[in-house]
């Protein structure tokens, strides 16, 4: 599957659900231009009166949930302990990570708190 195709897949039918499990409901959501070689499809979401965030939805099989979970979980460990990264949201399911199956093809969708971000909404 190439970036162009998950783009397609996630605008069409998979944006809903995301924006309701990350609570992006009122979000201004848009694609950010990818890179040559890149894995993830990435979206800037932006709400006036609240936090940027960044929603990066994994499509390819290189990575299992364990390696997805093991990045996700080392974000937050650096983040509660000083490291200069930004936070990861949990979903309303109280995951780090959620898998979104569509026509048997499995998504994986992390979303980053982002502060101190100029918001252009």
């Amino acid at each position: 599957m190439t970036n162009n195709e998950v783009v397609k897949i996630f605008d069409a039918y998979l944006l809903p659900l995301v924006s309701e499990l990350y609570e992006l409901e009122g979000y201004e959501t848009w694609l950010i231009k990818a890179h040559t070689g890149g894995r993830n499809v990435v979206y800037n979401c932006e709400k006036v009166g609240a936090d940027a965030k960044i929603l990066r939805i994994a499509f390819l099989n290189d990575r299992s949930r364990e390696e997805l979970l093991g990045e996700a979980g080392y974000i937050r460990y650096l983040f509660e302990h000083g490291g200069s990264v930004s936070d990861v949201v949990n979903s309303r399911n109280g995951e780090l990570l959620e898998e979104i199956t569509h026509n048997n093809y499995t998504f994986a969708s992390i979303v980053k708190r982002i502060y101190a971000c100029p918001s252009s909404v």
